[in-house]
């Protein structure tokens, strides 16, 4: 699996300011620790690739995946895990 990074472009897709992108960046990576998904059974997610990131969030007991993936965010919640994207996960979380 190619290992994603978010780039500019992809920043620029959210609406804000560059150095606040950078900044939350910085702030996930800081709190992030490796993990190693769970096995999922059966077709939870119509793009069986995705499994991968369902298992992880289910392994690390994740309260949010976010992504711009359409076959993630068609579930919007997978056991107990909101799936939303970045610019939703934004503005629920905007102090």
């Amino acid at each position: 699996m190619a290992k994603k990074t978010i780039t500019k472009s992809g920043i620029s897709k959210i609406k804000i300011p560059h150095s606040a992108a950078e900044a939350y960046v910085r702030t996930l990576k800081e709190r992030s620790k490796m993990m190693i998904p769970l096995k999922m059974d059966g077709n939870v997610c119509r793009d069986p690739d995705d499994h991968v990131v369902l298992g992880l969030a289910k392994a690390a007991k994740a309260d949010f995946i976010i992504t711009g993936d359409n076959d993630l965010l068609s579930l919007t919640r997978f056991e107990g895990v909101e799936i939303v994207s970045p610019r939703r996960f934004l503005e629920k979380n905007r102090r």
